[in-house]
């Protein structure tokens, strides 16, 4: 399959996770200087660096964007950065990080796009912000689903009382009420 040295190798026991449960957990695809960098710049960005044409990729929080909430730091505001990759070049090296590419490959093959990048924000201590239980196929419908998947990196230190990413396991195989 890979032509080329791998920097991660997958365990039989993980793929054949992904398969049945639909999700694995792969520690340590981006760098330490990735991740810093990630954050400072996209604080950067929601105290008004905006790059050229950057002003497309910053969705706010829709009570901000109404005018019904003014929270103490614009970074609070945001709900996600679209393709911050496109518009702002120390996200760049994202959807070409070597590791991640490694992991991706190793499940799906060497044929990899990545359609759309996105820095979700779920600030910490408001509780009327939260991300519901979903599934990504009903927003990305594409075809054929067994050769989509979506990978998330927590950049920040994550719990289950801070909000981290919860997975129900075989549900990929699964319509999920919306």
């Amino acid at each position: 399959m890979a032509t080329h040295t791998l920097d991660v190798v997958l365990t039989d026991a993980q793929k054949k996770q992904y398969w049945e449960q639909g999700y694995i957990v792969v520690k340590n695809v981006i760098t330490h200087e990735q991740v810093e960098r990630y954050k400072k710049r996209a604080t950067q960005i929601a105290h008004g660096d905006i790059p050229p044409g950057g002003e497309k990729m910053i969705v706010k929080d829709v009570r901000v964007a109404k005018g019904l909430h003014k929270p103490d730091d614009p970074e609070k505001g945001l709900w996600k950065l679209l393709q911050p990759d496109h518009f702002d070049p120390a996200f760049a090296d994202y959807p070409t990080s070597k590791k991640l590419l490694d992991v991706v490959e190793q499940i799906l093959g060497p044929d990899i796009k990545c359609f759309l990048t996105m820095m979700i924000y779920k600030p910490p201590h408001l509780d009327e912000v939260h991300h519901p239980w979903h599934q990504d196929k009903m927003y990305f419908n594409f075809e054929p689903a067994d050769q989509i998947m979506g990978t998330w990196i927590a950049l920040d230190a994550t719990d289950k009382d801070n909000g981290t990413m919860v997975f129900i396991p075989g549900s990929h195989r699964q319509q999920v009420e919306h």
